[in-house]
């Protein structure tokens, strides 16, 4: 193989890797498990790397730097950014903070604004988003 065709399949690679997993984000599977995207993003840099050590020119150089744009680009966005937020935590037996969410119909509901009517009951569910 040359150096060419490496450093066109390590940008081949990356570029089907990064669109793949955002193309795919609503499914579950996809959006859950980033091991496959990192797997490819991870293989267009051992590509580019190959492609490096052939010869060193303009196009490897482009394909290592696009390469390691988005495998760091994804790293930083699978284990920063999709993070879940730090909140405060409820001890059991403490009021809740006063929150705001859409119910069933869409429709704007405060915690606040059931106090003293009715007993309401949290119940958090991870599932899938």
């Amino acid at each position: 193989m040359t150096a060419r065709l490496l450093s066109l399949a390590s940008l081949v690679v990356a570029l089907a890797g990064a669109i793949g997993y955002f193309s795919f984000l609503r499914v579950p599977a996809i959006r859950n498990h980033f091991g496959l995207a990192l797997a490819a993003l991870g293989m267009s840099v051992l590509l580019a790397i190959l492609a490096m050590g052939m010869r060193r020119s303009l196009l490897p150089g482009i394909a290592l730097a696009v390469s390691l744009l988005f495998f760091g680009g994804g790293v930083f966005f699978h284990v920063w950014y999709s993070r879940l937020p730090t909140g405060a935590t409820v001890a059991v037996g403490e009021p809740a903070p006063d929150f705001t969410l859409p119910d069933a119909r869409g429709q704007a509901v405060t915690l606040s604004s059931f106090k003293g009517q009715k007993t309401v009951v949290l119940v958090f569910y991870r599932g899938y988003w």
